[in-house]
């Protein structure tokens, strides 16, 4: 566990010192780490939101000068440029069927790249629809950032409405998870927290940095520092607090070198290395699940084309409900075996559309 990692390694520092700061002073080196990590990872987001997706507006905001016609594409729908077999391919725009019946022009969006039919490559996803309109009447969610079958899967910033207290975090997502490094961020009449460091499905693990501020603004000393945190019990330790004079704003961070410092590296690599043993943080896993969805979305867009004047064939409508619910279950894959297992299923769902192929009306 982290917590027995942690203190290990600051118990051998300690014993490695005769200074009663030292331990200290290590806990202020990792949350230095911590900080030029999340640094890095703002400069790497500010490219995405300020460089690249303005970009791809720029662009699509272009094509618009010459008429393109716009088609359904399932429960949307879309104009963009498509590729051979006539998916949405390269950039474009989703307006997304409204699923409230009492507001129709509830319309979510999607504004970016795609591939194959999916949503893949940098785009920004705006939800109008199931907001929290109760708690939140001004807040508008979105997620903005990169994408890889219709999933959040890299870097992005997502503005959550859910709970009572409005956040966002920003940072690495896996297939719609948040996972990896990234910043939560909370606020409410009472004041805010910023959680900073490793997170997996929403919550905290390893290590980070807690910063909390009354109404204020005013930090939180105590309350406020290195925290472990165990992930399976929930629970989490304040390892060391913000001393005076240390606070996050003066951790000196462009004059560190993690490389110097041993406590940090052996740190850094348990944390990379309990990262990496989850399989949806492998960049091959995010390539294969890809291509499966790519292939499925081929075989269900032809499906989609029949489906008008073939509803009620019996063999074709157990098929596109066989592949609709395939389409949901591979959204939540998140192991390798599981990849080829719906691999078998997809190259089936082929066959049997190209056995009885012929036995449909064509639109």
């Amino acid at each position: 566990m982290i917590n027995d990692v942690l203190d290990d390694a600051l118990n051998k520092v300690q014993k490695e010192s005769d200074n009663p700061n030292t331990v200290s002073v290590a806990c202020i080196n990792l949350m230095t780490d911590i900080k030029k990590i999340y640094l890095n990872q703002q400069e790497n987001l500010k490219i995405i939101i300020d460089q690249k997706f303005k970009k791809i507006e720029k662009e699509i905001e272009k094509s618009k000068k010459k008429p393109q016609p716009g088609f359904r594409f399932f429960n949307a729908v879309y104009t963009g440029s498509v590729n051979n077999k006539n998916l949405p391919d390269g950039k474009g725009v989703l307006l997304f069927q409204s699923r409230n019946e009492e507001f129709p022009d509830e319309n979510d969006f999607y504004v970016g790249e795609l591939t194959g039919g999916t949503k893949t490559g940098i785009g920004k996803y705006t939800y109008f629809n199931d907001r929290n309109i109760a708690k939140h009447p001004f807040t508008i969610p979105y997620y903005l950032g990169e994408w890889s079958g219709d999933q959040y899967y890299g870097l992005g910033k997502k503005i959550i409405d859910t709970f009572d207290d409005p956040m966002t975090y920003e940072g690495d997502f896996r297939s719609n998870k948040i996972c990896g490094f990234g910043k939560y961020s909370r606020t409410n009449k009472e004041g805010s927290i910023d959680m900073i460091g490793y997170f997996y499905d929403g919550s905290p693990m390893l290590y980070g940095v807690e910063i909390h501020k009354d109404k204020n603004d005013k930090l939180i000393n105590n309350i406020s520092g290195l925290y472990s945190y165990d992930f399976e019990n929930k629970s989490k330790r304040l390892q060391c607090n913000f001393l005076d004079g240390w606070e996050w704003e003066k951790l000196d961070h462009k004059n560190y070198d993690r490389k110097k410092i041993a406590f940090i590296n052996s740190i850094y690599e348990y944390a990379q290395n309990t990262l990496d043993k989850i399989e949806i943080t492998n960049n091959k896993f995010k390539k294969e699940k890809l291509k499966l969805k790519i292939k499925l979305m081929e075989l269900i867009f032809k499906i989609d084309f029949y489906w008008e004047k073939n509803s009620k064939h019996s063999k074709f409508n157990k098929l596109a409900n066989i592949l609709n619910d395939t389409n949901r279950e591979i959204d939540n894959l998140f192991f390798f075996k599981d990849i080829d297992k719906y691999r078998k299923v997809v190259d089936e769902g082929f066959k049997t559309f190209d056995h009885f192929k012929k036995e449909l009306k064509k639109p």
